[in-house]
């Protein structure tokens, strides 16, 4: 949201939608005018909250200078949430606000270096490339997934799912997929997903070496500030991917299948919710405790009920049968006692041998 468009998600009857207003003065308006600007935008959708905004700041320096030349001038608001996320976009902003203009290079080599003490090269682009990473979910410049994208449409699928309602469209989902029946909704998602994952794949493995060649408080910094923001972006879309393929096995009565894929998403989400918590050190403990608007843990919660309601559809009722048909001994599987052999095993216990057990037949 920024100084050309007006973008309006709160309306509950227009979740759906994607609603952009020209907001600029026109020269007929002689009132005073200025910039009210979200670096963080809690939509149900798709922003960043917890993570720095995906747009560039050519993108930014575009929006704001079109302001100021509109005669946006008068003031300048600014929500960011929380101001740690958003140090480098709120530089960018401060920095236009000052001097109406910006050089977006010379400034960032300059934020780089003022805010580290090493390894600026390798920074500066990380800080560069970070919003090249970002899956689009629309025709927009600014239409780019912050971590609520792996997060509300996610539990709005499983809750669609889990209601039964798989024959038709979920409507609060058509702002990104467009009339389409709710299979290719999902399917929309999961390739999105797939394609944002190997980008934040790339991403988060050029930001580790740039990390280890730091020292100690400029590699926490990193972390924080940049490693955190990808590992949120790429274990969301790693957990996402794999909830769309959970789906699509269990349209196809894969069960077992379904709910391997199922377990990997909830493992990738716990990923992201282990950031948070390896984030919160020092002055910042407990600084995401009250992470309840992308809420990362309810996500892990809501997955791990879509497993055992796809253990229910291929292990009831004993919870015996996938351990005996794939990990039980042949030797096993004739004579046994019972008091011995029908302890179930843990959902968690469960997937993680039946992934060795695949894993094996597959080499």
């Amino acid at each position: 949201m920024g100084g050309q468009w007006l973008r309006s998600y709160g309306v509950p009857a227009s979740r759906h939608l994607n609603l952009r207003v020209p907001a600029l003065p026109s020269a007929e308006d002689t009132g005073r005018h200025g910039i009210y600007y979200h670096l963080t935008f809690h939509d149900l959708q798709a922003s960043n909250h917890l993570t720095m905004f995906p747009g560039s700041a050519g993108f930014l320096k575009q929006e704001v200078e079109s302001a100021l030349a509109a005669g946006a001038d008068d003031y300048l608001l600014l929500n960011c949430g929380n101001i740690r996320p958003h140090v480098y976009t709120l530089d960018v902003l401060r920095e236009l606000w000052q001097a109406v203009t910006i050089d977006t290079e010379a400034h960032l080599d300059s934020f780089v270096r003022h805010y580290y003490t090493e390894g600026h090269a390798g920074l500066a682009e990380l800080y560069r490339t970070y919003t090249e990473a970002a899956p689009p979910y629309g025709p927009h410049a600014d239409d780019l997934a912050g971590e609520e994208y792996y997060h509300h449409p996610a539990r709005r699928i499983m809750g669609h799912w889990l209601q039964g309602r798989g024959e038709r469209p979920d409507e609060r989902l058509y702002w990104a997929t467009g009339e389409v029946s709710f299979a290719e909704q999902v399917r929309h998602f999961g390739q999105s997903c797939e394609r944002g994952l190997a980008r934040w794949k790339d991403w988060t493995e050029r930001c580790d070496q740039v990390i280890a060649l730091l020292g100690d408080q400029d590699r926490q910094r990193a972390v924080d500030q940049l490693r955190f923001d990808g590992e949120l972006h790429r274990s969301g879309c790693e957990g996402f991917m794999w909830l769309c393929r959970a789906y699509e096995a269990y349209t196809e009565k894969r069960y077992l299948q379904a709910f391997d894929y199922a377990s990997q998403s909830m493992w990738s989400y716990k990923e992201g919710l282990q950031a948070l918590r390896d984030s919160e050190h020092g002055k910042w403990e407990y600084f995401y405790r009250a992470d309840w608007l992308t809420n990362i843990e309810s996500t892990v919660s809501n997955v791990d009920t879509v497993r055992r309601f796809l253990r229910m559809h291929g292990d009831s009722p004993e919870f015996f049968l996938w351990y005996k048909e794939y990990l039980m001994p042949e030797t096993e599987k004739h004579i046994y006692l019972e008091n011995t052999h029908r302890n179930p095993l843990s959902d968690d216990e469960l997937a993680r041998r039946l992934q060795r057990y695949f894993e094996q037949l597959e080499g």
